[in-house]
């Protein structure tokens, strides 16, 4: 044998990502062959619909991670704590006598409220590291494909190919 065959797995990835790119319209192995044989003539094709097929998928996942449950989460635990906290003041407040107390269930929803409260901030802050960690690696994904995309090199205009055909013979 000429050479040792690449992984499987590698090269269906990068006939994959060839296909994708140059739409090929054919099936099954034929579709591979066309795929690996144009890999072959332009890796940088190749690496440039990975590249792409990343920045998508990273797109995907920063769209999931933006949810508003942290935030709502949060504005449960405070409201909770704080309409518990104003209610016991008001029956405090409400009192004529010196020796009048407020329900410890009063005093369970301030502890309570501020747990989720707390549970909120510390899911939010946790959302917002990984929406920083999936921006950055967007960021990063844009910044190798448009350094790509400038290292190719232009392609001649149709007039100057047809001069230099005339010009030949």
């Amino acid at each position: 044998m000429s050479g040792a065959p690449a992984a499987p797995v590698q090269t269906r990835a990068w006939a994959l990502a060839a296909v994708l790119l140059l739409g090929v319209a054919a099936s099954g192995a034929q579709a591979q062959a066309q795929a690996q044989a144009q890999a072959a003539r332009d890796p940088r094709a190749v690496q440039r619909a990975t590249l792409e097929l990343q920045l998508q998928a990273a797109e995907r996942d920063l769209d999931s991670a933006r949810t508003p449950w942290p935030a709502i989460t949060m504005g449960v635990g405070a409201g909770l704590g704080l309409s518990a906290g104003f209610a016991g003041m008001a029956i405090a407040a409400g009192c004529e006598t010196d020796d009048c107390s407020v329900s410890a269930a009063v005093g369970g929803l301030v502890v309570g409220g501020v747990a989720v409260l707390a549970a909120g901030v510390i899911w939010w802050r946790i959302q917002l590291q990984r929406v920083q960690r999936l921006e950055s690696k967007r960021y990063q994904l844009e910044r190798d494909l448009e350094r790509l995309k400038l290292t190719e090199p232009a392609p001649l205009p149709k007039d100057t190919i047809g001069a230099q055909w005339q010009l030949r013979f």
